[in-house]
């Protein structure tokens, strides 16, 4: 049995390295679902990684989620002592772990350029937080949405086991680098 679910795993790699010459393992052997279960039982399994169903890709999808996802930042506040997104009033029904967690999730079931145009919008949120910051050097105020941004971003690469350097492509570090400058010299 053991070296029954290596070949299938050994036939869904050699898929991905060469899609078009190796088809995919077929659909009616009763072996993939079974090795999935026994992944998770071991433990070695990735529940936020995991694709639980396939759709044709929606065209507005990553819009959407994105605008779910700002509208929910006004209800959270970033706490540095904790480094957590948390709830700004006791009793809302959100919190910045399952935000981000259920979003990577979701976004998990479309094509992966979904997640590509959803963490553009993020980006691009970012870039129009550090426009309109800069207008005015003498008062800095850097608002509270830039952080929570800032932190979900970093988190929801992080659990999706994204590369870091496309986001960091899509806002250049010297943005937020030079965003947190301007911050100290107006303190001081």
């Amino acid at each position: 049995m053991l070296f029954g679910f290596r070949a299938v795993l050994n036939e869904i790699k050699a898929h991905f390295r060469d899609p078009e010459n190796k088809p995919y393992p077929a659909d009616d052997s009763p072996l993939l679902p079974e090795l999935s279960k026994m992944l998770d039982w071991a433990g070695i399994g990735n529940p936020y990684l995991k694709i639980y169903i396939t759709t044709n890709s929606t065209q507005y999808i990553s819009l959407i989620a994105f605008l779910l996802t700002i509208s929910q930042f006004s209800k959270l506040q970033y706490t540095e002592n904790l480094a957590l997104l948390m709830w700004k009033k006791v009793g809302d029904p959100v919190d910045g772990a399952p935000l981000y967690i259920g979003m990577q999730t979701f976004l998990k079931q479309f094509h992966p350029d979904i997640t590509t145009q959803y963490l553009e919008y993020l980006a691009q949120y970012i870039k129009s937080i550090i426009n309109h910051c800069t207008k005015s050097i003498e008062k800095l105020d850097i608002p509270n949405e830039y952080y929570i941004t800032q932190f979900y971003v970093e988190r929801f690469v992080f659990v999706g086991e994204l590369n870091q350097q496309i986001f960091m492509e899509m806002v250049p570090h010297f943005l937020t680098d030079t965003l947190e400058n301007l911050k100290n010299l107006s303190i001081k």
